[in-house]
C-alpha cells in the first residue's frame, strides 16, 4: 500500500507574523499609537488657549520639567519604536550613515520630548481646573513685572507677575490685555487643585 502524507487544512493555519492574539496587526496598533500621540499633542497645545483667558503657564511647565528625565526615557523608547514613521530617510554611504543615524536620533528624541512636555504641561492646566477642590478668589494686586511674547503666527501673548495673598506667592499669569508695571490688576479668579490660578473665557 502506498503511503500518502496528508494534513487537514486547518492544521496548516498559522498566525500571521504581524498579528497579535486579538486579531489586530502590530503594524496597525503602532499606527494608532503614533498618530494618537500626534493628535493629542496638537489638541493639548490648543486647548488652554481656547478655554482659558487667565492661566499659569510657568507653574504648569515646572510640573513637566520636574519629570524631565522620565519624559526623556519615554522619548527614547518612543523613538526606537516609531523611528521609521518619524524619518524614512536612507543612505548607502558608509561614512554618512552612522552620522545621519546619530543626528536623526538626537533630533527625533528632542521633538518627542518637546511634544511630551507640551502634553503634560497643558494636561496639568486642564486637571487643575476640572478635578479636586476649586476656590474662588478676588484678586487686587500691583503688577510687579510684565512680559510680551509673539508666536510664529504673529499672535501677541501678554504675561504679568502679581502677588496673591491667598496663595502667598508671586504668580505669573497669561492675561488678555497689556499691562504696565505698577498698574492695578483686578479680577475674580479660580484657584485649582494644583494650586494654580485660572479663569475660563
Amino acid at each position: 500500500m502506498q503511503n500518502r502524507n496528508f494534513s487537514l487544512p486547518f492544521l496548516r493555519l498559522r498566525h500571521p507574523q504581524n498579528v497579535s492574539c486579538n486579531g489586530m496587526s502590530t503594524t496597525l496598533l503602532k499606527n494608532i499609537i503614533f498618530y494618537l500621540f500626534i493628535i493629542i499633542s496638537g489638541l493639548f497645545t490648543l486647548i488652554p488657549y481656547v478655554i482659558f483667558s487667565v492661566y499659569e503657564l510657568d507653574s504648569a511647565m515646572n510640573i513637566s520639567f520636574n519629570n524631565k528625565y522620565l519624559i526623556l526615557i519615554f522619548a527614547v523608547i518612543f523613538y526606537f519604536l516609531f523611528r521609521n514613521k518619524l524619518f524614512n530617510f536612507k543612505s548607502d554611504t558608509k561614512f554618512f550613515k552612522p552620522i545621519l543615524r546619530v543626528c536623526l536620533f538626537i533630533f527625533g528624541v528632542f521633538i518627542i520630548w518637546m511634544f511630551s512636555i507640551s502634553i503634560i504641561t497643558n494636561s496639568s492646566l486642564i486637571f487643575n481646573s476640572l478635578f479636586g477642590k476649586q476656590k474662588t478668589i478676588n484678586v487686587k494686586s500691583i503688577v510687579l513685572d510684565t512680559e510680551k511674547t509673539k508666536s510664529k503666527n504673529g499672535t501677541i501673548h501678554n504675561y504679568i507677575t502679581i502677588e496673591i495673598p491667598e496663595i502667598k506667592r508671586k504668580v505669573k499669569i497669561k492675561v488678555k490685555k497689556e499691562y504696565q508695571i505698577n498698574d492695578i490688576y483686578t479680577d475674580t479668579l479660580k484657584l485649582g487643585s494644583l494650586n494654580m490660578v485660572y479663569k475660563y473665557k
